[in-house]
């Protein structure tokens, strides 16, 4: 197998700058930086519920939006490279789980014995009809 392609991340991220996301989001001090945003939203919340000319109300439903944004930004981003990186390995839990089902297809049945003595023919460079001892079987 050759090296792996990069893997596209959501706004051009790098994969340091994603691992550098995570380990922020688990930090105590996030949970303080979020409660002051919060705060914040609710003071910008208040100012977008008072009596205000139109175009100040349309400026203040932006300042909400982009302050309700900062604080759903870094879910989201996890959230897409998490798809990103499930979707990247549904090929390869799809072969697996093949596999999986193939080698239990016949599992207690009476044709369980020839299932192993053909996979591990083929494994061993293949059958050409012939059996272990070299000798033409049917």
């Amino acid at each position: 197998m050759g090296p792996e392609a990069p893997q596209a991340l959501p706004l051009g991220l790098e994969v340091a700058e994603v691992a550098a996301l995570r380990q922020l989001l688990q930090s105590p001090q996030y949970l303080h930086y979020l409660a002051v945003l919060e705060r914040v939203l609710g003071t910008q919340l208040d100012a977008l519920l008072s009596a205000l000319p139109h175009d100040r109300y349309l400026f203040q439903c932006g300042v909400v939006y982009a302050t309700r944004r900062l604080i759903e930004l870094p879910h989201d981003i996890l959230a897409k490279v998490t798809e990103l990186e499930a979707h990247a390995n549904a090929r390869d839990r799809a072969a697996a789980n093949a596999r999986d089902a193939q080698g239990a297809a016949f599992l207690n049945t009476p044709w369980w014995d020839a299932y192993v003595r053909d996979a591990s023919a083929a494994a061993s460079g293949g059958s050409n009809g012939a059996n272990a001892e070299g000798v033409a079987l049917g």
